[in-house]
């Protein structure tokens, strides 16, 4: 059981900064078939509810763009920051934004329903490629969290994941950095049950 928890919680590149993602290595990925690259947005190309995307995110938006993949955000934002992110960001993707769920201000029954279609659920992943008419099997995904975004895309069937690294958090709220906190320690404990182990781009 932790041996199969581990495999889909070990990304399968990890990075520092988007500055590390090479034009060798888009082409790489291109090669092998991946047609889209999804993107989580806080702590990965803005800080905790920044409003601000980071350069380096807004280098590799727009290259990679140029190189042809299709970009689109997966977020568990609620509806409200989904909306901020939507007019801030939007410009960098195809598809403005996918937000999984909008339980915060929802009914009961509709967060039964809304909350299996937010990170680390499958569905959030496969209703994003459905919509974009790309098969699962042809996105890639980076995120800063191994139990989300990492965990929900390999869930999904997506190719190739991707973890970032790039110290965003140091605004992120007491909560917030406790779960973080909390992830890491899991995910090293994780490292003992599998051979498997990410690589540097």
């Amino acid at each position: 059981m932790f041996k199969k928890l581990a495999d889909k919680c070990i990304p399968d590149y990890e990075i520092e900064s988007f500055d590390n993602i090479t034009d060798n290595f888009l082409n790489t990925l291109k090669n092998k078939g991946i047609k889209a690259i999804f993107l989580d947005v806080d702590g990965t190309i803005t800080t905790h509810y920044g409003i601000k995307i980071t350069e380096e995110a807004k280098q590799f938006l727009i290259h990679a763009k140029n190189k042809g993949f299709t970009l689109a955000y997966i977020t568990n934002c609620d509806s409200n920051r989904s909306e901020i992110v939507s007019q801030k960001f939007g410009e960098y993707v195809d598809d403005n934004i996918f937000w999984p769920g909008k339980y915060s201000n929802s009914i009961w029954t509709d967060w039964l329903l809304n909350i299996q279609n937010r990170k680390p659920f499958r569905q959030a992943y496969l209703n994003a490629a459905e919509k974009l008419g790309i098969n699962i099997k042809h996105c890639a995904i980076i995120g800063d969290q191994y139990s989300t975004d990492i965990l929900g895309a390999k869930r999904a069937g997506i190719r190739y994941t991707i973890k970032i690294n790039n110290n965003l958090s140091s605004n992120e709220p007491k909560k917030k950095r406790f779960q973080r906190k909390f992830e890491n320690e899991v995910y090293k404990n994780l490292l003992k049950y599998t051979d498997k182990r990410p690589e540097n781009i």
